[in-house]
């Protein structure tokens, strides 16, 4: 039974890490398409954006 929540506990923290992962790329790719924005309006879209 604990071993059962042991690998419980295991998957669901590997699944939210790829979850972040890909959440990371997308917020990656996002500030890449955003690096013109940032240019010249400065640190108000990153701001916006919550970072």
């Amino acid at each position: 039974m604990i071993l059962n929540i042991v690998i419980f506990t295991a998957t669901s923290l590997f699944k939210l890490n790829e979850l972040f992962s890909i959440y990371r790329q997308l917020l990656y790719y996002d500030q890449g398409g955003f690096q013109k924005t940032n240019k010249m309006v400065g640190n108000e879209a990153t701001d916006f954006k919550g970072n």
